[in-house]
């Protein structure tokens, strides 16, 4: 096996790369339901119901120049934030260096901007998966 390095790996949202990433975490959670019966003999069953898919995404603040359109700018992320209801639902891509993506919807759950008067500023994301997530071949 070979370690794959981590530009390998992308988000994309409605299609559009976010500019300036420089970091992703995605954390993936099973939701758990513990049982016990007497057909059991008083051991406690767990089955998986779903999952909580949750990460977060980081980077340097850029603004989109001519050349950019294909990809999301600071002011499209801001943007993306202040979306309510099912306009806030955000079709997402995260394409793996294997050749394999995950595809869903996400709700931006948090933003911040971080800005001084000495380097560039950064941002940052929560996001949530909300329904399920599909695997494709890319």
């Amino acid at each position: 096996m070979e370690s794959q390095i981590g530009y390998n790996f992308f988000m994309k949202l409605n299609g559009k790369k976010v500019a300036g990433v420089t970091q992703d975490d995605f954390n993936v959670s099973a939701k758990v339901v513990d049982s016990i019966t007497k057909d059991d003999a008083g051991a406690m069953q767990s089955t998986v119901i779903s999952h909580e898919i949750t990460g977060t995404i980081a980077g340097k603040l850029k603004k989109k120049g001519t050349s950019d359109q294909d990809s999301l700018d600071m002011d499209d992320l801001m943007g993306n934030e202040l979306k309510t209801g099912t306009d806030a639902e955000i079709p997402f891509v995260y394409q793996r260096a294997s050749g394999k993506a995950y595809t869903g919807k996400l709700i931006i759950t948090s933003y911040s901007e971080s800005t001084n008067s000495e380097d560039v500023g950064t941002w940052s994301m929560g996001v949530k998966v909300i329904g399920n997530m599909s695997e494709q071949s890319i």
